[in-house]
């Protein structure tokens, strides 16, 4: 196995089964396999991008929340999915008051059903953490760089020090979209992982991968399910169907 560091790859010729890299250079294969990941979702709200606003995505990210808990008295963490129920967890280990708002009735319903749901709601409510369900963010209160809150959509006022924002991913899909490969939500594959092109595999966060019986899984663990990382595709209904 070859590992090639600092090499962007910027477009795909799926016709001569070779990608292209930033020096123009070019390397060919007999199978692809893309793993491009996924950027996370920004509030679409005022006040949003002010600095005081995290997100967790990279090492760096993890240390710049690290360093907020240290100061925070208190906490809004916008949405409860993994990321939003790690981070709340790790608030209140440092001490922090917690508050987590969310749109849907429980944490994890789509990912893991209404019982399994309502476990972790349980578990962060026995650790102090204050759960909104049903809630809409309408803005964030910043004076440049310092947060002072989040406002929802009722007028609610949710004073805090820090907010952190874990509201889901965009599948990076634009090398596959212009290689001329089938994209919706994520990069479309069947059940084996396999594209529109029978050359190339997509896995993990940018695959959008479909069962014909189960439905669509989001991702490459082998668990077959509605996913709430993204908005769920159409073919996608509202209720969780078995895991395999």
């Amino acid at each position: 196995m070859e590992l090639r560091l600092g090499v962007p790859v910027t477009g795909i010729d799926a016709v001569a089964h070779e990608v292209t890299l930033d020096d123009g250079s070019r390397v060919g294969y007999a199978k692809l396999l893309l793993t491009t990941g996924s950027t996370p979702r920004r509030l679409p709200v005022t006040g949003a991008g002010s600095g005081g606003v995290l997100y967790l995505r990279r090492v760096g990210d993890s240390d710049q929340i690290k360093e907020a808990f240290q100061t925070a008295d208190r906490v809004a963490v916008i949405g409860a999915g993994w990321i939003g129920l790690e981070t709340a967890a790790a608030a209140r280990t440092a001490g922090a008051e917690v508050t987590i708002l969310e749109a849907a009735e429980l944490p994890l319903l789509r990912v893991l059903g209404r019982e399994a749901a309502q476990v972790f709601a349980g578990l962060h409510r026995d650790h102090g953490v204050d759960l909104r369900f049903g809630v809409q963010v309408g803005q964030v209160t910043a004076s440049g760089s310092r947060v002072g809150g989040v406002r929802l959509a009722d007028g609610t006022f949710i004073s805090a020090d820090a907010v952190i924002a874990g509201v889901g991913i965009t599948p990076n899909v634009r090398l596959a979209a212009e290689a001329g490969l089938q994209v919706g939500n994520g990069i479309t594959t069947d059940a084996r992982l396999r594209t529109s092109d029978p050359d190339i595999y997509a896995a993990a966060d940018v695959a959008d991968a479909y069962h014909p019986l189960l439905g669509t899984s989001g991702s490459s663990t082998g668990t077959t399910r509605c996913t709430s990382r993204r908005p769920p595709p159409r073919r996608c209904s509202g209720r969780t169907p078995p895991t395999t």
